[in-house]
């Protein structure tokens, strides 16, 4: 069993808040203080849940229907594949305008909550895998 402070640091490494928290501030920059702080409530509840979710789904996996560690390790590489490809073909030429941030409909909360800045595939893989190891 992994030490706590493990897999702390490999969630955090994960799952980078650091990486959400500018991008949220800079989404909700001109929100009343009422309305980040709710769509910051409503982010964090969001991704507990899925993150709940996923911790289920991997005991059940491990548990229930006795899926093999290597099986669920192969498995998770081709959930993040997808990801991992498009990442590598986007390419944005110099002069090309800067997205604004917002979501599809415009609001604070749906953006928060629609894009994967939380809740991203590789911190759900790492849940996955470390619920389906027994080491979360």
């Amino acid at each position: 069993m992994a030490s706590l402070l493990y897999v702390f640091l490999i969630l955090l490494v994960a799952i980078g808040p650091a990486r959400a928290a500018p991008l949220f501030a800079a989404r909700t920059a001109a929100a009343p203080a009422g309305e980040r702080r709710r769509a910051a409530i409503a982010a964090v509840a969001f991704a507990a849940a899925v993150f709940g979710v996923v911790v289920c789904i991997g005991l059940m996996m491990r548990r229930i229907w006795s899926v093999p560690w290597p099986i669920l390790s192969i498995a998770s590489g081709l959930f993040m594949l997808p990801t991992a490809l498009r990442l590598m073909s986007t390419v944005q030429a110099p002069g090309d305008p800067q997205p604004d941030g917002r979501g599809r409909l415009g609001r604070w909360s749906e953006a928060a909550l629609g894009d994967p800045i939380i809740v991203t595939p590789c911190g759900i893989v790492v849940v996955l895998l470390f619920s389906a190891d027994g080491n979360l």
